[in-house]
């Protein structure tokens, strides 16, 4: 129970659902006054259901230039109904500006604390994308038993989330494309160890030739090769297959994953957000360390590992999906709280939430400044960065005219008094679990303040 309940924490922190207000669980009919919030729980006990119910909220400037706004407030595992919804919905937008955490090198060079024009920023941003590249040829290589031929197909392969991203990493820091080779069989050698006690070495390739674009050269101009990078292990090529820890949950409990049920990569759509590198150079930058919850969500960790074999239970056992999907809901309730008492939350949470919305908020200005006839934009991102959205579109003269709430996740209590008993009493428990953890956070948190 404990660790499920430590995964819904991991899956509300991942969908960026922590509040700066306060989640309640609304009547089936919420008051006016409670109509404030971008996330709530609305509980038909006629209907025999809960439903937890995400916000999209419209506003317009008024007296001056600007397109109308619409934040849609997300969640990363939904039923599909709610994915259909807010697709048909954000298709209609002139433009749609989306959350995803870009791959490291992706992100734009003016979020860069390193400045876009260093020549440190272009080179670390053509290793990544260098590592990138070379992890995808060695996928390629592990499905099809045959490297890529030449940098044009690679490029084709890339599928995913990497996809949208492919034209950009073909290309170094300077813009200049990288030079992809195969590399001559190696002699067998009798005396080599076997390949079990010896690392392989890639049979490819990628070259960078710097800021010149000529072989040679020192400081910028040198050339940046794969083969003197660190070493890519099997364990950093994705298997096929693979999934995070969140498609995995989705799969689990009966629902999907967001990144699976839409289609971000229609014209109209734009990533309007940090790369990983970036978010954890900020984070760096902040003292807060990221790593544990980039393992957490890419299912690195030996938590995560854990965590999946429990999930596997759930998926031989479907009568465990109620259960799971009412353990997200409560611990959604209670992510504010959760969040705020975890050690180097604030920090943490500046970076993840703040930072991130005003790469969101440079975006609509660029959109008000150089693209008169957008008319509506649409903003799709999660629950808890609505209130700071919110707040910057009021400074820039927005008001609020209408909002409409989506079911997001709904569950079926059981029509047998016994088994919904059964059900309000495990409610009960995962309450009082959490109000024990937000407690040992606490006293966490003060201990180390007298510390």
């Amino acid at each position: 129970m404990s660790t499920l309940l430590a995964l819904s924490s991991a899956v509300a922190i991942s969908s960026n659902l922590t509040q700066d207000r306060s989640l309640r669980a609304q009547e089936a009919v919420p008051s006016a006054a409670a109509d404030d919030a971008f996330i709530r729980t609305v509980e038909n006990k006629e209907a025999g259901n809960v439903i937890l119910q995400l916000a999209i909220r419209r506003f317009e400037r008024t007296g001056q230039a600007g397109p109308i706004v619409t934040m849609h407030s997300a969640i990363h595992i939904a039923d599909q109904v709610f994915y259909d919804k807010l697709q048909k919905l954000l298709d209609e937008k002139d433009v749609v500006l989306f959350e995803s955490v870009k791959p490291p090198g992706a992100g734009r060079p003016e979020h860069s604390l390193k400045g876009a024009d260093s020549s440190e920023f272009k080179i670390a941003t053509t290793k990544m994308r260098l590592r990138l590249l070379a992890i995808a040829a060695m996928a390629f290589e592990r499905k099809n038993k045959k490297l890529p031929v030449d940098m044009q197909e690679l490029l084709k392969s890339v599928d995913g989330k990497l996809e949208m991203y492919s034209n950009l990493l073909a290309k170094d820091g300077w813009g200049n494309e990288f030079l992809y080779s195969l590399l001559p069989e190696p002699a067998k050698d009798s005396s080599e160890k076997s390949s079990a006690t010896k690392s392989k070495k890639p049979g490819f390739e990628i070259v960078s030739l710097g800021e010149d674009k000529a072989q040679g050269g020192e400081g910028a101009a040198a050339d940046i090769l794969l083969s003197n990078q660190k070493p890519i292990s099997s364990r950093d090529v994705p298997k096929e297959g693979d999934q995070g820890i969140q498609a995995d949950l989705a799969e689990a409990l009966g629902l999907v994953f967001q990144l699976n049920a839409m289609k971000h990569d229609k014209s109209n759509w734009r990533n309007s957000d940090l790369s990983i590198d970036q978010v954890q150079e900020r984070l760096a930058a902040s003292g807060a360390d990221g790593d544990e919850l980039f393992k957490m969500l890419d299912g690195s960790s030996m938590q995560a590992g854990v965590l999946k074999l429990l999930l596997g239970l759930m998926k031989l056992m479907p009568s465990l999906q109620v259960s799971g999907k009412l353990m997200i809901i409560e611990a959604m309730g209670n992510a504010d709280q959760l969040m705020v008492n975890m050690p180097g939350a604030n920090k943490m949470m500046d970076v993840i939430l703040k930072d991130r919305n005003k790469v969101v908020i440079d975006d609509l200005t660029s959109i008000i400044q150089r693209e008169p006839t957008v008319k509506h934009v649409g903003i799709i991102y999660g629950g808890a960065h609505m209130p700071d959205l919110e707040e910057s579109l009021q400074k820039m003269g927005y008001q609020e005219v209408g909002v409409e709430w989506l079911d997001a996740i709904t569950v079926m209590l059981p029509k047998n008094p016994a088994e919904r008993q059964q059900l309000e009493s495990m409610r009960s428990t995962i309450r009082r679990s959490i109000q024990q953890q937000i407690k040992q956070l606490q006293k966490g948190a003060e201990k180390k303040k007298k510390e």
